[in-house]
């Protein structure tokens, strides 16, 4: 998959068919109307629909030029310039306002200094501390701050399967050259404001010819509604019923995260005890109004 990912963006850049570089305002958020993206991107963007679900999807070579200023909203607006990609999904029973929002901005060139990109990455995530994002830990996983970074391989082991949180998914502790270094090929972290949820995805393909000083990255953004987020905890078929599934559901992840951070305080790892869940929307509305 990193492979495909990366060739496909190294394709975007080499194919630019375009008659010259193009920049466009784009203003969308979460829960606007999926319609109102297509008057902005014209011919650019393409539409598919199918069982109750529609997707709009803008891509151009990364390289040509030809991307997006987007103005991003919620409670603190903020903008990322240079995305080459954005995807939007809506679906029926929400008369098809946005529910997910995926953006790819321009990261550093093809074969760039890791330093290069691990600074790109900082301010980026400066950017999105500004506009109100925080860390988000999975329920069940352990509060782990990014001050045990040292300590991850310990930590992996001692866990009885793996975890989407470990210390450096920590947006709090800026990683030295070396820890950026030590990432996974593909790393994540998460993010959450008020009902929003954020994932982002960092890739990297270490170049050939210099792989501990250069390598190609990509960045991937995805914006979820709450409800998109939650869902997605559950099978196809039972995320409808969300909402009622939830609470029960929580109550186990939490009993799973006690059982882990036991283990981690056993082999003398520490536990970000000001760490505190988000309060969930639709679980604190009357439930005629929360289904």
């Amino acid at each position: 998959m990193k492979r495909l990912v990366l060739a496909l963006t190294l394709l975007l850049a080499g194919c630019d068919n375009s008659d010259g570089p193009r920049v466009r305002d784009v203003t969308i958020w979460l829960q606007d109307p999926l319609a109102h993206l297509q008057t902005p991107l014209g011919d650019d963007v393409d539409k598919d629909c199918f069982q109750g679900t529609c997707t709009l999807n803008f891509t151009q070579p990364s390289a040509s030029g030809n991307v997006l200023r987007v103005q991003l909203g919620g409670a603190k607006p903020f903008r990322l310039n240079g995305v080459f990609s954005l995807t939007a999904v809506g679906y029926e029973e929400d008369r098809y306002r946005i529910a997910e929002i995926t953006l790819m901005p321009a990261s550093p060139p093809t074969n760039s200094l890791h330093s290069e990109a691990r600074t790109a990455f900082y301010q980026l995530l400066a950017q999105l501390g500004a506009a109100g994002w925080q860390r988000f830990i999975m329920q069940d996983s352990a509060r782990l701050p990014g001050a045990e970074f040292n300590h991850t391989a310990r930590i992996e082991q001692a866990l009885p399967q793996a975890s989407l949180n470990l210390p450096f998914n920590d947006p709090a502790v800026l990683l030295n050259m070396a820890q950026w270094r030590s990432l996974p090929l593909i790393s994540q972290w998460y993010f959450y404001r008020d009902d929003e949820y954020l994932s982002i995805i960092v890739q990297r393909e270490n170049s050939d010819s210099a792989p501990n000083e250069r390598g190609t990255y990509l960045f991937m953004l995805t914006f979820k509604t709450e409800a998109q987020q939650y869902q997605s905890y559950f099978a196809a078929d039972d995320r409808p019923r969300w909402k009622s599934l939830l609470p029960a559901l929580l109550k186990q992840m939490a009993q799973t995260r006690t059982e882990n951070e036991a283990r981690m305080r056993d082999i003398g790892v520490t536990i970000d005890e000001h760490y505190r869940d988000p309060t969930i929307g639709a679980l604190d509305k009357p439930a005629t109004q929360a289904e």
